[in-house]
């Protein structure tokens, strides 16, 4: 079988796999990304890949180098040739919207094939997303040339590919049906299947019969019973956290398929509908949860003054790190198959912490 349907037998957990590799040493998307996200324990690694214009599969998320290369020209990387590519530097600080990066070199852009007999036989999983996002009438070649790669190399196993696009994982799947495959889904369809991220923070909003009362229950239904999944012969789906209600994993898990779900402890957070909680909202919760315990007086709520207090309010990382913990402890609730973080530390911190507390649950 597929590590990836096998998480919970064989490991007791779900895969965690490195978000663009969920390295904080090295560049996203860069060999050494990966590297170190095996180094720090991860199962496997997610990454993003293009088409280069003389047709080589290439490493990288985004559709141009502006953001991620150190380059005064800005190249799109489906309109531009390999032996060009591979000589752009990556750059050596990366900002993101919740973190600053800083590398000690600069790295540079690696091809799927680099990828692939580089971890041959490791057991290490990768999970390729097919790019770019948008759908193409006739994008569907990066599909094919991912399909004779793993084909080649004989990594079945060790693979699965993802997409939101259906055409290129159609194009794949005619290519070579004998890969892990299937659909994506993110925050941004909520506005057409209903922003159920809800169910996490309270389970008792998630009532499903609310989104049988307009058009997004048909659209939440269809997601729910991959209605477009099975008709590219997928078996694998990719769901950001914000799109599931509280059995969408279980519904899935019926049908057969292995569920991932994207992306914890996000460092980027420019495409992300639900963020962390900000450090004030953070100390209003845990005042506020102080003061839920109390019938007697006591002072002093909510605390502008902390330099003689010894029990601080959390900061915003320590926030966002429970904030995290408490949508994975839902998802391996729910049995989730893998994990995409950008922080594999993270998750590999709060894994064994959940797990300890789900044996003290079945103690009592």
């Amino acid at each position: 079988g597929h590590p990836a349907f096998e998480s919970w037998e064989t490991k007791g957990r779900p895969l965690i796999l490195g978000h663009r590799g969920g390295s904080k040493n090295y560049p996203e998307n860069t060999l050494a990304a990966f590297q170190d996200a095996k180094a720090n324990g991860a199962d496997g690694v997610e990454l993003d890949v293009f088409l280069s214009k003389d047709g080589k599969v290439v490493v990288f998320h985004d559709e141009d180098t502006k953001r991620v290369c150190d380059s005064e020209t800005v190249y799109t990387l489906t309109e531009t040739n390999w032996d060009v590519l591979k000589e752009i530097p990556i750059k050596t600080t990366l900002e993101y919207t919740n973190e600053t990066l800083h590398f000690q070199r600069a790295e540079h852009m690696c091809l799927l094939e680099d990828v692939l007999e580089a971890f041959k036989g490791t057991g290490f999983l990768i999970n390729v997303e097919l790019k770019p996002v948008k759908p193409e009438l006739h994008g569907g070649a990066v599909g094919v040339e991912v399909a004779k790669l793993i084909k080649k190399h004989g990594m079945e196993k060790q693979t699965m590919v993802v997409s939101f696009d259906i055409l290129k994982l159609a194009a794949m799947t005619a290519e070579y049906p004998n890969i892990n495959s299937g659909w994506q889904y993110d925050d941004e369809m909520t506005q057409y299947i209903g922003d159920a991220n809800c169910w996490f923070e309270d389970p008792t909003l998630a009532n499903e019969a609310k989104f049988k009362q307009d058009k997004q229950g048909l659209l939440r239904f269809g997601m729910e019973n991959a209605v477009v999944d099975r008709m590219i012969g997928a078996s694998i789906v990719d769901l950001e956290t914000s799109v599931m209600d509280d059995n969408t994993i279980e519904k899935f898990h019926k049908r057969g398929f292995a569920c991932g779900a994207f992306t914890m402890f996000p460092t980027d957070l420019s495409s992300v509908h639900r963020k962390p909680p900000s450090e004030a909202a953070a100390a209003y919760e845990d005042g506020k949860n102080i003061k839920r315990g109390f019938a007697c007086g006591a002072f002093t709520m909510f605390p502008t003054d902390l330099s003689s207090v010894h029990r601080k309010p959390p900061s915003e990382a320590a926030a966002a790190y429970e904030d995290g913990k408490n949508i994975l402890r839902q998802l391996m609730r729910r049995k989730i198959n893998w994990l995409e973080t950008d922080s594999v530390a993270s998750c590999k911190k709060a894994i064994p912490e959940i797990l300890e507390e789900f044996k003290k649950e079945q103690k009592k």
